[in-house]
């Protein structure tokens, strides 16, 4: 029997206790079988790789190395996917660790979700390639692979926001009981974090916020961690309908501006009979990024020295202001529900 058991899926490795001693064990070559490390236990025991601790007693080595080899695509998914962004390796390897991720992640499941869960939940370095990520995989047909960093394209500048949002619930929320940091990776496997971040990117309104609270309200991974899922979903889709609501009255100011603008201005419709038609092709570059046209015709009057070999990216952090600059009236996730 099997009483406790660790599993650090990055370095395919596992930890357990089994007659009051502890031992190791690692997948063998080609994931054939597994392998007695114990001799290496005092180093796997300090690794930095991420641990998990089994929350079931096991019966015998089979299922260990069923959860170990489980965990273990899971991480390689993961990092598979992370190093298609890496633009320090080569092109020829960074598409042979797509073709690789884009086989586990069509037949295990698991590893897809973990995969979207941890691309979506936790925010990218500063200097991921996400772009040519995407371009290797529509490149080669990875078409799963293409579309997590598609979506991780569009939802990169609230991943920070919504994850500060959730670190502050979490860390100093008063009379929690629970450990922070478990609880933490267990919403962000689950898929909180992410289905959040998505609906904040789409807009998609506090009905979706609320559906969200409902749909994992009892996800037993959150259950193991937390005692009450909805004591911290709720807070969490409340502050991400602030966030939400913040970003659209932005973004109405940006249109307001606009608009006086042309209106205290009207030179600047010489020429233009169709001033309606105008305004609202301006408008709407302010909703889409009004600075991305100067951008464009800055560098073509200056273009740069070297040529970009794939993309230009900027890597922009969502500031969250202390306090909004009126107070509307935000959606209430606190309610019961009947």
């Amino acid at each position: 029997m099997i009483t406790q058991a660790i599993i650090l899926g990055a370095v395919q490795a596992a930890i357990y206790r089994e007659d009051d001693s502890w031992r190791a064990v690692r997948l063998g070559p080609s994931g054939k079988g597994i392998i007695d490390c114990t001799r290496s236990l005092a180093l796997l025991m300090e690794s930095r790789a991420e641990q998990r601790a089994l929350t079931e007693p096991l019966s015998n080595l089979a299922e260990l190395e069923t959860h170990l080899r489980g965990w273990s695509r899971k991480h390689r998914a993961l990092t598979l996917l992370i190093a298609g962004m890496d633009d320090q390796l080569s092109f020829d390897t960074r598409r042979t660790c797509l073709e690789a991720a884009e086989e586990l992640l069509l037949w295990d499941t698991g590893a897809h979700g973990f995969a979207r869960a941890r691309l979506l939940g936790c925010p990218a370095s500063e200097d991921a390639d996400i772009t040519g990520g995407y371009l290797l995989s529509e490149e080669i047909g990875a078409r799963t692979a293409a579309g997590f960093y598609r979506e991780l394209r569009a939802a990169e500048v609230q991943i920070p926001a919504v994850r500060r949002i959730l670190d502050e619930i979490l860390f100093f929320a008063p009379g929690s009981e629970f450990n922070p940091e478990a609880a933490r990776r267990a919403i962000i496997d689950a898929g909180v974090v992410a289905d959040a971040v998505l609906v904040l990117t789409h807009k998609a309104g506090p009905v979706s916020l609320w559906q969200l609270v409902e749909n994992y309200s009892e996800d037993p991974s959150l259950g193991a961690e937390v005692r009450n899922p909805r004591f911290v979903l709720r807070p969490f889709m409340s502050r991400i309908h602030e966030l939400m609501v913040r970003e659209l009255m932005e973004r109405k100011s940006s249109m307001d501006w606009i608009e006086s603008r042309f209106s205290k201005d009207p030179i600047l419709f010489e020429g233009f009979s169709a001033s309606r038609v105008m305004l609202k092709k301006y408008k709407s570059e302010a909703m889409g990024g009004i600075m991305s046209r100067e951008r464009s015709a800055l560098d073509e009057t200056n273009p740069p020295e070297t040529s970009r070999e794939i993309s230009d990216l900027m890597y922009p952090y969502a500031e969250v202001e202390a306090s909004p600059p009126s107070k509307p009236r935000f959606y209430n996730f606190h309610r019961e529900t009947a």
